[in-house]
C-alpha cells in the first residue's frame, strides 16, 4: 500500500511540475511579444488646417492606403500598419468620433485629430 501511495505522489508531482513549467513558458512568450504591445499603442496626432480634410492632412504626412466607399474613404493602412479583421484605424477630432468619414471632415486650425490603431 505504501508503494502505491509513493507512486501516486510522484505521478501527481510530475503532472503539477510539468503543468507549471508549461504555463510559465506560455506566459513568457506572450509577455515578450513586442509587436502586440506596439500595435495596441499606435497613434498618430496632428492639428487641423483650415480648408483641408482630416484625410488630406493624413495623406500629406504619412503613407496611406485607402478605399472609397459610399460613405467616404476607408483607411486600410497608415505607414504600412494594415487593418485586419480584428484591428483597424479609427480617427477622432477633439476627443470625439465624427459622424462622417475623414475625407468629408473639414478641419479647423483649432482641431486636434487623432488616429488610433484599435482592436476589437
Amino acid at each position: 500500500m505504501n508503494f502505491k501511495k509513493n507512486v501516486l505522489i510522484v505521478f501527481v508531482s510530475v503532472l503539477v511540475f510539468g503543468g507549471l513549467l508549461t504555463g510559465c513558458a506560455f506566459n513568457k512568450k506572450a509577455a515578450t511579444n513586442p509587436t502586440a504591445v506596439a500595435i495596441e499603442q499606435k497613434t498618430i496626432e496632428y492639428q487641423g488646417e483650415e480648408g483641408k480634410t482630416a484625410f488630406d492632412i493624413l495623406k500629406a504626412n504619412h503613407q496611406v492606403e485607402s478605399q472609397d466607399s459610399s460613405l467616404g474613404v476607408m483607411v486600410n493602412s497608415i505607414d504600412d500598419l494594415k487593418s485586419t479583421d480584428k484591428d483597424f484605424w479609427l480617427y477622432s477630432v477633439n476627443g470625439a468620433q465624427p459622424s462622417v468619414a475623414a475625407d468629408k471632415y473639414q478641419t479647423k486650425s483649432s482641431d486636434s485629430i487623432k488616429w488610433e490603431y484599435k482592436g476589437m
